[in-house]
């Protein structure tokens, strides 16, 4: 029962986390994988989760097969992860280099010291 438990928790992380690797191809492409990149990727820390409990439980039962899919999904949610939350240049690029300062004072106040944070204070 428990082999079966961690293959299916990673399995699924690595089909789901494999869908934020999707590239379309055309506007018809990439109306047809919005959908599914945006759940995997609003769900990529569930999804690295899961494949951690897979490997867990893989390794428990010497499932050497439900320990790599869950390697898999979890190496994918991970790499999700770390290029979403990559600082970027982008407002830079868009709004000029001096954007922070345009900003007014009583709403500078309201954003967050660093691009992401674990725990909102």
């Amino acid at each position: 029962m428990m082999r079966k438990v961690a293959w299916t928790l990673g399995s699924t992380s690595a089909l789901l986390a494999g869908l934020t690797l999707l590239q379309p191809d055309g506007r018809a492409g990439w109306l047809m994988t919005l959908a599914p990149r945006a759940l995997a990727g609003g769900a990529s820390p569930l999804l690295a989760v899961s494949g951690g409990l897979g490997i867990v439980l893989g390794l428990a039962r010497r499932d050497l097969r439900a320990v790599g899919v869950g390697l898999i999904g979890t190496a994918l949610a991970a790499q999700h992860i770390t290029r979403v939350t990559r600082p970027h240049d982008g407002f830079a690029e868009a709004f000029g280099p001096d954007w922070p300062e345009r900003i007014p004072e009583p709403l500078r106040t309201q954003l967050l010291p660093r691009r992401w944070m674990p725990i909102l204070a």
